[in-house]
């Protein structure tokens, strides 16, 4: 499950290369996720996974202080903010998919459930994905553009998908 939501998160970056000039938020945003999950999955690179997830919510938090949207319809600034709420469930999810079942032992004898934090993540990335291709079909512009929202979206569910299985083993 892991190799394919790495494939669909990095198919989801290459459709945005044609529209780098308008899209160079999301695409940088959309391949550093690409590449943390690749650097989970293979350990190419060896940064551990919460560097790379607090790298994550550095980014969206950095290149959403230098966005000015005033100006944007509605629904241009709504793909935004989900953008930037996808990257940090994403960065949640790499997370809790790098626990291994002694890191759900000793988070559950601290007080913290690993099954809770999953269900939270679940709920909330299954809400994510509903509002980002609702607002894809309807406003969405092109292919390219609805290939880049379809395909982070089964990304994002094989990744939870991976995280339910991995608090049931």
């Amino acid at each position: 499950m892991h190799v394919g939501a790495t494939g669909t998160a990095a198919v989801g970056a290459c459709c945005l290369v044609p529209e780098v000039r308008r899209s160079w938020r999301e695409l940088l945003l959309t391949a550093l996720m690409a590449v943390a999950m690749l650097d989970q999955l293979t350990g190419i690179i060896g940064i551990p996974v919460v560097f790379w997830a607090a790298l994550t919510v550095g980014a969206v938090l950095a290149l959403s202080a230098r966005r000015s949207i005033r100006h944007e319809p509605g629904h241009v600034r709504a793909m935004h903010a989900l953008l930037g709420v996808g990257a940090i469930l994403m960065a949640a999810l790499m997370v809790v998919g790098g626990a291994s079942g002694h890191d759900a032992a000793v988070a559950h004898q601290h007080g913290a459930s690993l099954v809770a934090i999953v269900l939270v993540l679940a709920v909330a990335s299954v809400a994510h994905v509903t509002g980002s291709l609702v607002l894809a079909t309807r406003h969405s512009s092109g292919l390219p553009r609805r290939v880049h929202e379809a395909s982070m979206a089964l990304s994002m569910l094989m990744m939870v998908a991976s995280a339910v299985v991995m608090v049931w083993e």
